[in-house]
């Protein structure tokens, strides 16, 4: 089976998942008409995303979805941690986070999740990022290393 490649010019004719593969269809008479090459990458770049902007809005929303429904449970837990907290050291200090918590904590939650949004916009649509093909792994574990890990995590078991 031969192996695909990204293309510069074209890729967005063969990158697509399955599902969305038949919209690169709309973009073969702007590939066939344009000649100029530089052009032609800016129109591919374009494409990618808005193609895959599609696909990332499906996606952010069951991220943001899922998230809204476990910020109770996140906000309950993290409540009785700091209760528990409060009940082994018995300080002003614990007595005092336990009751900020218990008054921002819900706001303070509910924020983190407008920068969760942005993290996934921004690392969706950044067009610098190494391919995948061009990644260095630098720090790879030796065999030696891993045995010697192994035999450390059963020392300490």
């Amino acid at each position: 089976m031969p192996k695909y490649r990204y293309h510069d010019t074209y890729g967005v004719l063969v990158v697509l998942p399955f599902i969305l593969s038949w919209i690169g269809f709309l973009f073969v008479p702007v590939f066939y008409f344009v000649k100029n090459q530089r052009r032609l990458k800016q129109i591919n770049d374009a494409a990618i995303k808005f193609v895959f902007g599609i696909y990332a809005a499906l996606l952010l929303a069951v991220f943001m979805a899922v998230n809204l429904a476990l910020v109770p449970f996140a906000y309950v837990k993290t409540l009785i941690h700091k209760v528990t907290l409060f009940r082994h050291y018995h300080g002003k200090d614990q007595l005092k986070n336990v009751a900020v918590f218990a008054l921002i904590g819900l706001p303070l939650l509910l924020c983190s999740q407008v920068t969760d949004v942005y993290y996934f916009l921004r690392h969706t649509f950044k067009s610098r990022q190494q391919k995948q093909q061009e990644r260095l792994f630098e720090h790879t574990l030796s065999l030696a290393d891993f045995q010697l890990f192994v035999r450390k995590i059963d020392h300490f078991i």
